[in-house]
């Protein structure tokens, strides 16, 4: 019964199309050319808004104060620099370790301020 009204209904749908059956002329024939005129211009996406771009005094006073601290045998500490400010992310084994970083940092030419940022994690 079910199958019977599946074919009703489609019968009925395309005995319903008043229109007759496309067919393409060599005149009516779509070129590539074409067909890019009328395709719809693409969506960009919005806007993000940039950050500013680190100046090449930030980034070398980052690589001068990393260098330091490196060679005072500290690892895992990341640093951010901007106008002099410098901002220490990781981790310190001790509160010691923590403000001999601060503290290598600061006698970096360039420095004018330390923030250490430095979380104490025993085994880092």
């Amino acid at each position: 019964m079910k199958r019977t009204l599946a074919i009703a209904l489609l019968l009925g749908l395309a005995a319903c199309g008043d229109k007759a059956p496309l067919e393409a002329t060599a005149a009516e024939t779509v070129t590539p050319k074409a067909l890019a005129a009328s395709a719809p211009e693409p969506i960009k996406p919005a806007a993000v808004p940039a950050t500013p771009a680190k100046s090449d005094a930030d980034k070398d006073l980052e690589k001068r104060v990393a260098r330091a601290i490196q060679a005072g045998k500290l690892h895992g500490i990341d640093v951010e620099a901007s106008d002099g400010a410098v901002i220490l992310f990781g981790t310190a084994v001790s509160a010691k370790e923590r403000d001999r970083a601060a503290r290598i940092a600061a006698k970096v030419d360039g420095v004018k301020t330390v923030d250490s940022r430095l979380q104490i994690v025993t085994g880092s």
